[in-house]
């Protein structure tokens, strides 16, 4: 597989669209795959890492514009570059981009983060904290984060600081640092008397300028560095903006003190407060203005929460959300069949059947026997009152979906995923495969129903995005939601996903 990735390193941008572009050239790599960076790389930082991993750049020529034009000029190049999937992580591209490259038969990737960078796409990917996923078509969550392998390299490494040690920390305010705040957070440390040394990583802010505001302190300043993690993972702490640099220190174990210093860092800033991941220093204007030292002087002097805060990032954050984008391209890029399930899928079928997180969510939550399931399965295929479909990727079986009749034109539909291929997205388009295969050989729907259980909450996302709502002719039992979807009964028409 080849995917072509858009994405920029600039002053104004920052460089962690590039860096996470960097992260999935890397997973793609340990597969047998290929990347190609298109974009502007104008950080040599960022030039530099994007040559270590083996990622080849691209820069967009006249034609490659942001707008409509250049979308479609964009596809032609990502066609011609050999992509089977065009991903990409730049808040400023069309939307029409995922309509031009369906018409050249080529699948979209994008990169959100919140709602900074969404778009139409067949694959879109949110890893920030709190995202949530609804099928095929979304992968939300920092499980999706992708981290390099510098950074989970340092994740072994990481060691709790001694308490009585020196108090090390470190300043990093993004890749480019664009509002300069970096000689405000070295004047906030240098009034604690706590501090011992401050390692600054700045391109942005004057030097003269930091180690003016840092009088007094033991201070090195530097410029970039090619293995940021490694050298974090040295300090007591870390004092950031919080852009992707945070997943980078959460997955290490860094505690962290943050500042948002751009807009689209505001929410994921809150929700790493909120989470525990990270101790929050307030607005650009509390740490020039001194109201953020309260805060500062609580990171200093409480090594239990720093500790609890660097248990807290390795915890969210695992270092395998870039493997885990490049399994669900793959997914992307191998169609899904359906058959009807044999006598021959019995072993497999039980195998599904008695794994636990499927029992948790079915209704019957005991196992079964192996006698028992196939009686079961006997029965299952010598009636017309159910429809057991097998959905395979590349003829690898990878869920099943089941349709019970509930009265002519009246459906329920369940689905169960492979255990070991959760967490790629599968469900959504196991389920839309199933509704055509069902529509096609024994007549469209007028009514499908699917019912899960209280509190599973990705059920319930992954049938309302296909259109399912609650039904309010008649409730669910006990402890059960259920939902229904209703529509046009033409060949072909009601059960396509939508873009």
């Amino acid at each position: 597989m080849r995917v072509v990735v858009r994405a920029d390193a600039t002053d104004s941008g920052g460089v962690g669209h590039v860096m996470r572009a960097v992260a999935l050239a890397e997973a793609l790599r340990t597969r047998g795959d290929t990347a190609v960076l298109v974009g502007e790389v104008a950080v040599p930082f960022a030039e530099r890492a994007c040559r270590a991993a083996g990622l080849e750049v691209v820069a967009p020529g006249p034609a490659h514009g942001l707008d409509r034009g250049g979308v479609e000029a964009l596809a032609v190049l990502a066609r011609r570059l050999g992509a089977d999937v065009l991903h990409v992580d730049h808040y400023a591209v069309a939307d029409s981009l995922q309509a031009a490259c369906r018409e050249r038969g080529l699948p979209v990737s994008t990169m959100a983060d919140g709602v900074h960078g969404l778009r139409p796409a067949d694959l879109v990917v949110d890893p920030t904290l709190g995202a949530t996923g609804d099928g095929r078509a979304r992968l939300g969550g920092v499980a999706y984060a992708p981290v390099r392998r510098r950074v989970t390299a340092a994740r072994r490494a990481r060691e709790r600081c001694d308490p009585a040690a020196p108090m090390d920390v470190l300043v990093v305010m993004g890749g480019t640092d664009p509002l300069r705040v970096t000689p405000a957070v070295v004047a906030l440390l240098a009034r604690l008397a706590e501090v011992g040394r401050v390692r600054v990583v700045s391109t942005g802010a004057d030097r003269r300028s930091i180690r003016a505001a840092g009088a007094g302190l033991d201070l090195r300043v530097s410029g970039p560095v090619a293995d940021l993690a490694r050298l974090a993972v040295r300090h007591t702490f870390a004092v950031s903006a919080a852009g992707t640099t945070t997943v980078e220190l959460a997955c290490a174990g860094v505690p962290m003190a943050l500042v948002p210093v751009v807009a689209n860092q505001e929410a994921g800033y809150r929700q790493l407060v909120d989470s525990g991941v990270a101790l929050g220093l307030g607005t650009v204007d509390d740490v020039r203005t001194g109201v953020a030292l309260e805060a500062l002087r609580r990171m200093i002097g409480d090594a239990r929460l720093r500790d609890r805060l660097g248990s807290r990032g390795r915890e969210l954050v695992d270092g395998g959300g870039a493997e885990r984008i490049v399994q669900a391209w793959h997914s992307l890029t191998v169609p899904l069949t359906v058959r009807p399930a044999r006598e021959t899928d019995a072993d497999l079928l039980f195998a599904w059947r008695n794994d636990h997180a499927t029992r948790s969510a079915s209704r019957e939550t005991a196992p079964v026997t192996s006698t028992a399931h196939r009686e079961w399965l006997a029965r299952t295929l010598a009636t017309d009152e159910r429809v057991l479909l097998l959905v395979e990727a590349g003829e690898v079986p990878v869920a099943t979906v089941r349709f019970d009749r509930l009265e002519p034109g009246a459906w329920e539909v369940s689905v169960t995923v492979a255990p070991e291929r959760r967490g790629e997205g599968l469900a959504a388009g196991a389920v839309q495969a199933a509704q055509r295969w069902l529509e096609g050989h024994v007549g469209a729907p007028g009514r499908l129903v699917a019912v899960h259980r209280d509190g599973n909450e990705a059920s319930q996302r992954l049938f309302a995005s296909l259109g399912y709502v609650p039904d309010v002719d008649r409730p669910a039992d006990p402890g059960f939601r259920r939902l229904v979807r209703r529509g046009p009964t033409s060949a072909g028409s009601p059960w396509l996903p939508t873009a």
